[in-house]
This record gives structure tokens, C-alpha cells and sequence, in this order.
């Protein structure tokens, strides 16, 4: 396995990945984190979320802010630039945007 290390974090946008398994009499529920690519399980894995028996109450909504790492990055960066233009309410606009991705999921 190679190890890429980089000054910058891998591009968005990222999704929610599922994969179950069965071990042994139960089913093992973990969320991957990944790029998206056309090809469902070609996206470049991000991390694992609940991996193992137990399924975390919060994996998904930890799953979801994650995901959304790309999208509030980019919103902070232009709601910065919107800022100094003297334009709050785009900025606003864009970091609600962002959140509301974080809390509740979806494409951006």
C-alpha cells in the first residue's frame, strides 16, 4: 500500500459509502467515506465510520459532516473573498449552503 502524503486534502466532493457483511451470526455495518466516481466502490476511500459490530448512534451524522468536509472548506474560502468584498449576505449565503449539506447530507 503507498502512502500519499500532500499539502492539500484530496478533492471533493466526497460521499457516504455502506457496506455490510455478515460475521458469523450478525451483520457488520460500516460507513465509508469516499470521492465520488461513476463507478460505485471506485471512489477513493476518505475513512471508516462504525466499522465492526457496533454501529455508533452518530456514524452517520458524523458520516454526513465529513462528507461535507470539501463543501464547508470551500464556503469559508469564499465567504472569506465575499467578506472583503463588503458582501456578508453572499457569504451568508454560501456557509448556509455548506451547513445545511453537513447536517442534512446530499450532493453539493
Amino acid at each position: 500500500m503507498t502512502v500519499r502524503q500532500s499539502e492539500t486534502p484530496t478533492p471533493g466532493p466526497w460521499k457516504i459509502a455502506r457496506m455490510m457483511k455478515k460475521r458469523g451470526l450478525t451483520l457488520s455495518d460500516a460507513l465509508f467515506i469516499e470521492t465520488e466516481n461513476p463507478l460505485p466502490g471506485h471512489g477513493e476511500t476518505i475513512c471508516r465510520l462504525g466499522a465492526g459490530i457496533v454501529h455508533f448512534a452518530n456514524s452517520e451524522a458524523n458520516g454526513r459532516l465529513i462528507a461535507a468536509s470539501p463543501t464547508l472548506l470551500e464556503a469559508a474560502a469564499a465567504s472569506i473573498e465575499a467578506i472583503k468584498q463588503g458582501e456578508a449576505d453572499i457569504a451568508l449565503i454560501y456557509l448556509r449552503h455548506a451547513i445545511d449539506q453537513a447536517v442534512e447530507g446530499g450532493a453539493s
